[in-house]
């Protein structure tokens, strides 16, 4: 079970473990609000489902909140790369295009 309680500037979650055979496993997590709600509204962004259970967990069980990193312009690029790569099927006309459009965007030409 977690539940969560803002008071003031600090969110306080409550973690109860109750498939435990212990049976004080119980604690209490204190996050700062501000950071809270910035978690949130990252995995929000990140196109969560619900940003804020997902913070809730996060919080509850490592004291830190888990965002995907964002992938580089150069990581995109080469993810395309590869895609259109598959599909030219070695086509070298098309992956000399291809290779020119990404020098561009890496540029900030495109």
């Amino acid at each position: 079970m977690i539940k969560m309680e803002e008071k003031g500037d600090k969110i306080y979650i409550y973690v109860k473990d109750e498939s435990s055979e212990v049976k004080e496993a119980e604690w209490i997590v204190v996050v700062d609000k501000t950071e809270f709600d910035w978690c949130v509204k990252k995995k929000q962004e990140a196109g969560f489902i619900d940003p804020k259970g997902s913070a809730l967990v996060d919080y509850a069980l490592t004291d830190e909140c888990f965002v995907p990193r964002r992938k580089t312009p150069r990581e995109r690029a080469l993810r395309l790369f590869r895609i259109v790569l598959e599909e030219a099927k070695g086509d070298v006309e098309v992956l000399k295009e291809l290779k020119d459009i990404i020098d561009d965007y890496l540029s900030g030409e495109g």
